[in-house]
């Protein structure tokens, strides 16, 4: 009953119990109790009479106790139904039974946990271009940081219920720790970039080297004759050998992941991608050296073919080496609250925000149905000049996260009244039940054995479902 975050409010009105009959109960027990010493008397052996009496007088007892917990719930349900505020607190004015917990507990932790996913998927549709490529390891790691918050949240929420702290210090404990993989994150991208910026600052000297000293000059080629062949692939292994030794051989192929955009719109023609290709196709041969590898490397043609693959594209490999390798050094030495590792900021919802940009609504959780200021957008603002951006997808989550709660837009010690109308709903009905059993399968038989009949406080079907078609006053 409380795991639908979405239903509508339910109004006890159905379900009231009448106020008149609450107190004509104390009549009826005193008549029964009456009636039944009589039996006694008239019946001297029937004892058994008095047992079920004074029985029956406990369970009466119980049931005007469950109808105080019933009114008080009524009451509270009443005032939820008003809507005066989309927000209550977590407590009732009745602590709820063992089971209704449980399945607080479940309807609220399955909220949060789909609260943090479609947070994950805003975070990874808004503005994507500015996010950095997320590495396999990386990913998995922001999957299990997702699943994690959600179970973190729960368990400050329970802390909050349980009184064991408060919403101050809770959302400030998750403040810290959200913060800590934001900044762990970071300084995990910082340290693969600095191993990036090596290949690329390594590849731009070694084509340096290449382009100054040892590449041939026509002249060179010219007193070689046909044997020019020979000579370019013995330079171009050498090269190729060298870099690899330094341990540098997947250096290109750092370089073309990072600026593949860049590189095809300077290498757009057929002959310029053929030579990327083989110049790709090289460096993997030398780096992996199995036999077919290197025999493949020992024919000079193909290695010549390298060689003018290499002369043809080496400018363009040096420029964008020595781009890429600027580009990551200034990406190390940012801080980690830095805006390249995240631009997204969280807003409040207006018009002209959701026609000029794309900012996605956020989804507050099931139980809360609303954040408490209002409508949130996340949005990533457009910027004059534009910025280099690196942005990790697990930093863009953690900042979310600590701005919501920050900010005080997710608070832990409260519940939508939707949400909160539906739990006093569950109550009320075991409530009710109980009371229902208990006439049943006590009061009714010993109205009956004493011939002083007992009425039922709770109206029949027909009665309460006219009692629900009437308006509901608050």
């Amino acid at each position: 009953m409380l795991r639908d975050a979405r239903r509508e409010p339910r109004p006890l009105t159905s379900l009231r119990w009448s106020e008149q009959g609450m107190g004509t109960e104390a009549t009826w027990l005193e008549r029964a109790l009456a009636a039944a010493h009589a039996r006694v008397r008239e019946q001297p052996s029937d004892h058994g009479v008095l047992s079920r009496a004074y029985f029956a007088k406990e369970q009466l007892q119980l049931v005007q106790k469950y109808q105080r917990i019933g009114a008080r719930l009524e009451r509270h349900g009443a005032d939820l139904l008003t809507k005066q505020t989309p927000l209550v607190p977590v407590h009732f004015p009745v602590t709820p039974l063992p089971n209704t917990r449980v399945s607080i507990a479940e309807g609220i932790s399955r909220a949060y946990v789909l609260f943090c996913r479609q947070l994950h998927e805003a975070t990874l549709g808004v503005a994507p271009e500015r996010l950095a490529p997320i590495a396999p390891m990386a990913m998995a790691k922001l999957v299990g940081f997702v699943q994690r918050v959600a179970g973190a949240l729960w368990e400050a929420t329970q802390a909050v219920m349980k009184g064991d702290a408060t919403n101050q210090a809770a959302s400030a404990r998750l403040v810290v720790r959200f913060e800590t993989f934001s900044d762990e994150c970071v300084r995990e991208e910082r340290a693969r970039l600095g191993g990036a910026r090596a290949e690329c600052d390594a590849f731009a000297c070694a084509l340096r080297d290449f382009l100054d000293k040892r590449a041939l000059s026509e002249r060179q080629l010219k007193r070689r004759g046909k044997g020019g062949g020979a000579a370019k692939a013995g330079v171009v292994r050498t090269w190729l050998r060298g870099l690899v030794r330094r341990g540098h051989g997947g250096a290109l192929r750092t370089l073309l992941d990072r600026r593949a955009r860049n590189l095809r719109e300077r290498c757009s023609c057929k002959l310029t991608i053929a030579g990327l290709r083989c110049l790709d196709e090289g460096f993997e041969r030398m780096r992996r050296d199995t036999v077919e590898d290197r025999k493949l490397i020992e024919d000079d043609e193909w290695a010549a073919q390298l060689y003018d693959a290499l002369r043809m594209m080496g400018n363009v490999l040096l420029y964008h080496a020595v781009a890429e390798g600027d580009d990551l050094r200034w990406l190390e030495e940012q801080n980690v609250d830095a805006r390249c590792w995240c631009s997204t900021v969280v807003v409040e919802d207006a018009p002209e925000i959701a026609m000029t940009n794309h900012a996605p609504l956020l989804q507050a959780p099931g139980h809360l149905a609303v954040f408490a200021h209002g409508r949130l957008r996340l949005l990533a603002p457009p910027e004059d000049p534009p910025t280099r951006h690196a942005e990790l997808a697990g930093v863009r989550m953690a900042r979310l996260l600590v701005a919501l709660l920050r900010n005080g837009h997710l608070p832990l010690d409260r519940l939508g009244s939707d949400y909160a109308n539906r739990i006093v709903v569950c109550e009320y009905c075991k409530y009710e039940r109980a009371v229902l059993n208990i006439e049943a399968e006590t009061l009714v038989p010993f109205g009956q054995l004493v011939r002083v009949p007992y009425r039922s406080a709770i109206p029949d079907l027909a009665t309460a479902r006219s009692a629900q078609r009437q308006p509901h006053s608050p």
